[in-house]
């Protein structure tokens, strides 16, 4: 991913500064992702690819590595609410991708709001007691169980101890899968950050 951002931004002929202003993003993490010493959000993602003029897909796709390691202190940890989350790596299967997730949340709820059509998660618990689920139909989890649902609706999530942790896969179509253009016009950098759910694929 990291040489695919970066191919593009020299393809399109502009400074790492320049795509930290069209994009939003800092430059130093900018510098962080092209190096492969961060792995970006969601969000971040979707403003590099619109100001880079692709698709995310064109920034997600797999590469031809017959493996990928992601050391364990990598990936950048953000807060939202009670929760918080690092995105560990990125995958993509025939019509789909997948944002894999590490995340945690204390005693507290996080509530997210409706995402991608189709999008579904894949939920296990590694730690604490968790109640998770749209609204009239949570669940209490805890460690070892595991939860598959569809998240293109209002869910909660929400700890029922303190330091709760959970390993989450989002899989979601491609836009060519939903039958969107083949060059979809990707969010703005400011309509990212502003997006009400701001826990990337959660």
């Amino acid at each position: 991913m990291a040489n695919r951002i970066k191919s593009a931004r020299i393809g399109r002929g502009i400074s790492l500064s320049e795509l930290a202003r069209l994009s939003g993003v800092a430059k130093a993490n900018l510098s962080k992702i092209e190096t492969g010493k961060a792995n970006p959000t969601l969000e971040t993602l979707s403003a590099l690819a619109n100001a880079l003029r692709v698709r995310l897909s064109d920034l997600v796709s797999m590469d031809d590595a017959t493996m990928v390691m992601v050391p364990s202190p990598e990936g950048e940890w953000i807060e939202v609410g009670p929760a918080r989350y690092r995105s560990i790596t990125w995958s993509q299967l025939p019509g789909v991708q997948l944002q894999f997730i590490h995340g945690t949340i204390r005693r507290d709820v996080y509530q997210s709001v409706g995402r991608v059509p189709g999008m579904v998660h894949h939920i296990f618990i590694l730690k604490g007691r968790w109640r998770i689920g749209p609204p009239g139909q949570e669940v209490e989890m805890g460690p070892g169980d595991f939860l598959r649902m569809k998240a293109q609706l209002p869910y909660s999530l929400e700890g029922l101890e303190d330091d709760c942790e959970a390993f989450f896969v989002a899989a979601y179509p491609t836009p060519e899968a939903l039958g969107a253009p083949a060059t979809p016009r990707q969010p703005t950098a400011e309509q990212s950050r502003s997006s009400p759910s701001a826990m990337s694929g959660i």
